[in-house]
């Protein structure tokens, strides 16, 4: 019965991995349009159907797995119980609700206000490419950034971590804290490191000042939603990372750079 349930949010959680590879067709075809014009470019629809299903198939198995191995490393996950399969009443923290939204807030006001007002100072390049907000950029963020990735990295691999640091170092059921913190800063680097790609392309090359700051934003960020995820679950995690992406583009940006 148990693993009927699991499957049950696993396949909630792949339709938004579906979605989330909808929501790239922009960057796609920014990318496809970037391509030699002498290369042949499959259709843009099957392209973008494919990449939308591997997603979605992606985050399906990660849920699935993770789901498993976060109920055997005592993470929760109580929100996705009683909302999807109706395992008693929503109720949400309203004190770790806050917190989490605190935290994407200021993770958001960290990223932006640190490549405003510390880093476009250190490099020209963050200098001369300034982060534009836009409804495709928020509602990647949201679904990509904010729950594929949370299923993906704390989900899945944090509560793997966790389940191999358990068997290997522990004898009995209880797992003690410093396992959990040593997987928290293990999933933020790994975090940090998924990241790199996307900020050489975002700005052209990858310099040291660039790994720095990635590791110094993305990891903090990744600290808080592990966290977060061990003490109260993985809905809590998926909010502060939605709150960070949704304070960045709708707030921080226009904010500090006017667009």
């Amino acid at each position: 019965m148990r693993k009927t349930q699991d499957i049950r949010i696993a396949t909630i959680l792949g339709i938004v991995g579906v979605l989330a590879g909808l929501s790239l067709a922009p960057n796609l075809l920014g990318s496809m349009d970037k391509l030699p014009a002498e290369l042949p470019i499959p259709q843009f629809p099957l392209v973008l159907t494919i990449i939308s299903l591997q997603l979605g198939l992606i985050t399906f198995l990660a849920g699935w797995i993770g789901i498993t191995l976060a109920r055997r490393s005592h993470l929760q996950l109580s929100i996705l119980d009683a909302f999807i399969l109706r395992v008693g009443r929503v109720r949400w923290d309203a004190k770790w609700l806050a917190i989490s939204m605190l935290c994407g807030g200021l993770a958001g006001l960290l990223i932006i206000g640190s490549d405003k007002f510390v880093f476009s100072g250190m490099s020209q390049i963050i200098k001369d490419q300034p982060p534009e907000s836009s409804l495709s950029s928020l509602i990647v963020g949201v679904l990509y950034g904010g729950i594929v990735e949370e299923v993906l990295l704390r989900l899945f691999l944090m509560s793997l971590l966790v389940c191999l640091l358990g068997k290997m170092f522990v004898r009995d059921d209880k797992i003690p804290s410093w396992i959990y913190i040593i997987s928290i800063l293990m999933t933020a680097t790994i975090f940090v490191l998924g990241h790199l790609p996307a900020t050489s392309v975002l700005f052209g090359e990858l310099t040291p000042m660039l790994i720095m700051r990635s590791f110094l934003l993305n990891g903090l960020a990744g600290i808080a939603f592990g966290y977060l995820f061990w003490k109260k679950g993985i809905e809590y995690s998926i909010v502060s990372h939605i709150t960070a992406h949704v304070s960045m583009q709708i707030l921080f940006i226009p904010l500090l750079y006017g667009g």
